[in-house]
């Protein structure tokens, strides 16, 4: 039988390993979604710096029906009662040539920004691969202890069949075999309880994990023993270099800390002039000018008198070209009314209520913030690389140690478990033996577990993969 749940599709059978639970997490954890979000937002960002650097080309039209009395633009002429329609079109562009190379840092500082949120992400996927492994680890540690509860139920279940034969034979009085049922009932509620946090710990991987269910969720059980993933234990100045170089955290620091100084040069760019190109070409067309008067090429000259010679009466004459009346449509007015221009305009800073200097103190003290950010980053990771080394030290040493008390406590409890079959010792004596054998074998399978994990993390701080195999 298949179960199916969005994203996940898995048989009754199958057994999730830690890389396949790190892998699914990769591909589908929200957090990491909304960062890699977060990147294409600043990889937009960058595209559009880097538009900025070329000129801007706009291109606009409009048309107007004016009423009554109105300025005609095509000939500055008032018209009056009558109903005209005009258009107007207009193609402009322009080109920043300097200001302050704020441009160019704003390019540098989205490429920058844009980097530093790659490194979030992989700094993300890190934290929730770790977080899978102490999940995953969990899971291992509550099965064993339920399994250990278990034996111990199973045990003190044969206890109790001993100790009623005893009790029915008369050799044994009835209290020792109702002390002896009580610790059956302690055992049972411990069974309960760890299946409880096995179940807790199931839910924290899944969660993890994205998933809606975790029924018939299985992880793989590797074979995990100290010496099998016994790893060189590197100094902690050794161990932290390393993670320097390999972790995404300190390097996203480091690029947030220079986008900031890139950020501080775009408001100092606010102290310089501008220097900007532009050009662009317009053309109008009035439905005022319907006829227009132009010469009449085919018409032969004409002559008028203009005046008479000074002194006399002999009549002065001019020649004229005569004219003719044709339509002024839409055309011709487009091409007849363009008109050019290209210019550059100059724009200095003078006086703009300090904004331009309250910019540069602001901007100074968010890089003092951020260098103090990447400070406290390398700290941070110094710490976690300091409790990671000095943990997995105490852990061998706390699991060495457990390993003889479990041996001796093992020998113990088999030597009080036979005098408490003939009668030699009572049942809380007998039980307090075995809770003792029981923290034992607890306190072992910590450092076990404990030791696994520091050392798989020291190991993964220096750039290996997270791994049980």
């Amino acid at each position: 039988m298949l179960i199916s749940i969005p994203g996940v599709i898995w048989g009754q059978e199958t057994k999730w390993s830690l890389e396949k639970c790190i892998k699914h997490a990769m591909e589908n954890n929200l957090q990491i979604k909304q960062k890699v979000l977060q990147s294409k937002l600043n990889e937009s960002t960058y595209t559009q710096s880097r538009a900025a650097l070329f000129p801007t080309l706009r291109t606009s039209a409009s048309h107007q029906i004016n009423s009554g009395r109105a300025l005609d633009e095509t000939t500055y002429q008032f018209t009056k009662d009558q109903t005209i329609q005009s258009d107007n079109f207009q193609v402009n562009s322009n080109l920043t040539l300097f200001s302050g190379f704020q441009k160019m840092n704003s390019i540098k500082k989205a490429k920058l920004d844009l980097m530093a949120s790659i490194k979030d992400t992989e700094k993300t996927k890190n934290d929730i691969a770790v977080n899978i492994a102490s999940a995953y680890l969990n899971i291992l540690f509550n099965k064993d202890i339920l399994k250990n509860s278990k034996n111990q139920l199973d045990i003190i279940k044969q206890q109790e069949e001993r100790t009623k034969k005893l009790v029915d034979a008369g050799s044994l009085p009835q209290g020792n075999l109702l002390e002896i049922q009580a610790q059956v009932a302690a055992e049972e509620l411990n069974v309960v309880t760890y299946s409880n946090q096995l179940k807790l710990a199931y839910l924290s991987l899944v969660q993890i994990l994205e998933l809606e269910s975790f029924d018939n969720f299985e992880i793989e059980e590797p074979d995990l023993t100290i010496e099998q993933h016994a790893k060189q234990l590197y100094d902690v100045a050794q161990s932290y270099n390393l993670a320097v170089a390999n972790l995404p955290e300190i390097e996203s620091a480091k690029l947030k800390l220079e986008s900031q100084e890139k950020e501080l040069k775009i408001a100092k760019g606010g102290y310089y002039p501008s220097l900007t190109l532009g050009a662009g070409l317009n053309t109008r067309y009035s439905g005022a000018q319907k006829t227009r008067t132009v010469p009449d090429l085919n018409a032969p000259m004409g002559t008028r008198q203009i005046g008479l010679v000074q002194g006399s009466n002999t009549p002065v004459i001019s020649f004229y070209q005569p004219t003719l009346t044709q339509d002024y449509g839409f055309a011709d007015q487009f091409k007849d009314n363009m008109s050019y221009y290209v210019g550059f305009t100059l724009s200095v800073p003078i006086f703009n209520g300090l904004s331009a200097k309250t910019r540069v103190a602001k901007t100074k003290i968010s890089v003092e913030q951020t260098r103090l950010q990447m400070e406290t980053t390398k700290k941070d990771l110094l710490k976690r690389v300091q409790k990671a080394y000095y943990d997995a030290l105490a852990a061998i040493e706390k699991y060495k140690s457990s390993e003889k008390s479990v041996a001796a406590m093992k020998t113990a409890f088999r030597y009080t478990e036979e005098k408490y079959n003939v009668g030699m010792v009572n049942t809380l004596e007998y039980n307090q033996a075995k809770n003792k054998l029981i923290k034992a074998e607890s306190d072992l399978l910590q450092a076990k577990y404990e030791y696994i994990f520091k050392t798989n993390i020291l190991d993964f701080y220096r750039g290996n993969p997270l791994t049980l195999k």
